[in-house]
């Protein structure tokens, strides 16, 4: 009988900046290269080591380090840390970490990462009936009843761009969330069967943003993107921008991305995040 399974995302992701400050002591006879790290989920499962640029710091002296992890391709990071080295040949000495942080929306892509492995598809929260590895995409969710999804990122998320090649295999619906806080918390471009594009926010209830014909062909992929800036939602299909409003209504703040489906089968190749300037 299995036992109760843990759904959760990553708090840090690839694109957002770590940043953090530090001292030495004055008694330390060298000085030390200190640098950023993390670690992600890489081929098989095994843990695999970024690293950031070193910065020499004289004893005595503080230095801030500022970091922006570059596109892991999907890889999740499961640590973060402070790596440090004497620049002499006495290793020992003493190092004060201030604080160690990080922020902004991240710039990465969400896809299935080169080599085996599972747990990049476990750094979504799965709220669907089925989420399988089998398939050539990344991505093929299933909801045989009403609505479901996969999520990943956090409140930290706030002005991003999210887009993703969308494919309604047969459903009622489905399309791309952005600024996702819940099952029923957020934004979401939808493609439905009844030949319509909608716009709606999802705030405990569902409140359609916009409406606008778009007749959909089944298994044929759809470039989805929605920009969400303060309490503008862009939200544009292969391009063509579909609606724009302002969001005056208790608006949406932050939140992760989502692949969406309701009452059927939806697909998509690597979701895409930017953040917006």
């Amino acid at each position: 009988m299995p036992g109760y399974a843990l759904y959760a995302s990553p708090i840090l992701h690839s694109g957002q900046t770590l940043r953090a400050s530090l001292g030495t002591d004055r008694t330390n006879k060298f000085p030390v290269l200190c640098r950023l790290f993390v670690r992600t989920y890489g081929p098989g499962d095994a843990a695999t080591l970024n690293s950031g640029p070193a910065v020499s710091i004289d004893a005595g002296a503080e230095a801030d380090l500022t970091w922006r992890d570059p596109d892991s391709g999907g890889e999740p990071i499961f640590a973060v840390g402070l790596e440090v080295t004497s620049a002499g040949g006495d290793a020992s000495g003493t190092v004060y970490l201030d604080y160690l942080t990080w922020d902004g929306a991240p710039h990465l892509t969400l896809g299935r990462p080169s080599g085996a492995g599972e747990l990049w598809r476990r750094a979504w929260v799965d709220a669907v009936d089925q989420f399988e590895g089998r398939w050539p995409e990344p991505y093929r969710i299933v909801q045989n009843e009403g609505t479901g999804l996969i999520s990943q990122g956090t409140r930290d998320w706030t002005d991003y761009r999210v887009s993703a090649p969308v494919t309604i295999r047969l459903a009622k619906s489905g399309g791309l969330g952005a600024r996702v806080g819940g099952l029923r918390r957020y934004y979401v471009l939808l493609l439905d069967e009844a030949g319509t594009a909608r716009l709606v926010k999802a705030r405990d209830l569902m409140t359609v943003l916009g409406v606008a014909p778009f007749a959909v062909e089944r298994d044929r992929p759809y470039e989805l993107a929605l920009e969400v800036k303060g309490n503008r939602i862009i939200g544009s299909i292969d391009g063509v921008i579909y609606f724009d409003v302002q969001d005056e209504d208790r608006p949406l703040p932050a939140g992760g991305v989502a692949l969406i489906v309701e009452d059927g089968c939806l697909s998509s190749d690597a979701v895409r995040d930017e953040p917006l300037r």
